[in-house]
């Protein structure tokens, strides 16, 4: 006879998530170490054979259904969502993906004044509360015993695909430019090398490039790109986590930007490895899928040339690149859209969409074009965060979901005066995945 196969020895794996907002859901679910004798399934299959079956999964559906089946198989799903979410392209439901903003409350980040409010505070939106299970989450709770990296002082400065950048002070004091490309869900977290000295720029504006946006990259890789003036150009910058290095300083093409309008520039969108932000009656888009960054050329015109700050926002929709406009209010919130595909460059056009109404809202009767400001972009679930202001019937926080064409309030009243550095905030599609799987 032959003899009793033994069973397979577990391996046993670091435990995932225990850093990040991801460790509160999985300390609340009772997350299982590999090989726990407690795991029943109807398979003797090893993880890493239930890992290559669940790559073949037609779409992230089907993995999210094998995540419910048992809990051996979420745990899988979950320790290894990273590749699972590169190998199953992820049409994730809005509300799902955009979890709040950052902002800052104004007068906080003095040296003078030390309190909890110096740093970034998250505000999550209904469903990004339920999900989270808090309603004010913070920072401390994702990144433990790193405030002595410059977190208390520290201002949210752009977002994308669940990274946050930061730029970090101490003490409220600036010595150079010092940044860091974090993710909150994940607790991962690179500090960049400082830039001090003759590279210190002043007034700056950057966007951010993730391996998620290119299956050919590591889902862990980021460039991050700047842009600032020197005494007589604007300048280019980008730093590879691959390299870990910045890029030489490359001059911008075109004439100089003025130092006003580099201070307004914000945040870059970013399509198809190219950065994009507004300018009078074009964009400025800059190519940051190379480890050197280059201008590339826009037609000249297009964008209306008539707005106030706040009146316009770049944004991704369809796989175009599209700028939203106020326009003058006739007792109605009311967008303007152009459309641009990158594929035709600068000899392509802007299309113009006029009068793209939001949907009707008895209570909001708009006065002034003044009091509509458009404040972020969330690339992912097309969700535009704005506010309205003095002029407006009804002042508060609110999102305009572009496909549902829904507007919810996310804050009532004039409290968004005091806040400054607004950041949107959306989960990358691994860290959804696995916050499926851990809540099974």
């Amino acid at each position: 006879m032959a003899p009793k196969r033994r069973p397979a020895r577990a391996v046993h794996r670091p435990t995932p998530y225990s850093k990040g907002w991801l460790s509160c859901r999985r300390r609340c679910r009772n997350y299982m170490a590999d090989g726990d004798p407690s795991e029943t399934t109807g398979t003797c299959l090893p993880d890493d054979a239930l890992l290559a079956i669940f790559a073949r999964c037609a779409g992230a559906a089907e993995v999210v259904r094998c995540a419910s089946t048992c809990r051996r198989w979420a745990r899988v799903i979950a320790d290894d969502a990273a590749a699972l979410s590169r190998s199953s392209p992820l049409p994730l439901p809005p509300s799902r993906l955009h979890l709040g903003f950052f902002y800052h409350e104004k007068g906080s980040t003095t040296p003078r004044k030390r309190s909890a409010s110096a740093q970034p505070c998250f505000f999550p939106t209904t469903s990004g509360a339920r999900f989270l299970g808090s309603r004010s989450p913070s920072l401390q709770e994702a990144f433990h015993g790193v405030v002595d990296h410059g977190f208390e002082y520290s201002r949210a400065v752009s977002s994308r695909n669940g990274r946050l950048v930061l730029e970090l002070r101490h003490d409220g004091r600036v010595a150079g430019l010092e940044l860091c490309v974090c993710n909150p869900m994940t607790g991962d977290l690179a500090l960049l090398p400082p830039l001090s000295g003759t590279d210190m720029p002043g007034s700056y504006a950057c966007a951010l490039l993730a391996g998620d946006d290119d299956l050919n990259l590591p889902s862990t890789f980021f460039r991050l790109l700047i842009v600032y003036n020197r005494r007589s150009f604007t300048a280019l910058r980008a730093y590879s986590s691959d390299t870990g290095l910045w890029s030489a300083e490359v001059r911008r093409s075109g004439p100089k930007i003025t130092d006003k309008k580099i201070r307004e520039l914000g945040h870059g969108v970013v399509l198809r490895g190219v950065a994009y932000w507004p300018l009078h009656f074009t964009a400025l888009a800059v190519r940051m899928d190379k480890p050197e960054p280059r201008e590339v050329r826009m037609p000249r015109d297009g964008l209306p040339g008539y707005y106030v700050h706040g009146g316009r926002l770049l944004g991704v929709s369809g796989g175009r690149l599209c700028c939203l406009v106020v326009i003058p209010p006739g007792h109605k919130l009311s967008l303007e859209i152009r459309y641009f595909d990158p594929s035709a460059g600068d000899c392509g056009e802007w299309e113009w969409k006029p009068n793209f109404f939001m949907p009707p809202q008895k209570d909001i009767k708009i006065r002034h074009l003044t009091s509509t400001k458009l404040r972020w972009f969330h690339d992912r679930s097309a969700i535009v965060l704005f506010t309205l202001g003095r002029g407006s019937s009804r002042q508060g926080t609110f999102t305009f979901d572009m496909e549902s064409r829904e507007i919810n309030e996310l804050v009532h009243g004039v409290g968004f005066k005091q806040w400054k550095h607004l950041v949107g905030y959306e989960m990358d599609q691994t860290a959804y995945l696995a916050s499926v799987a851990l809540s099974h």
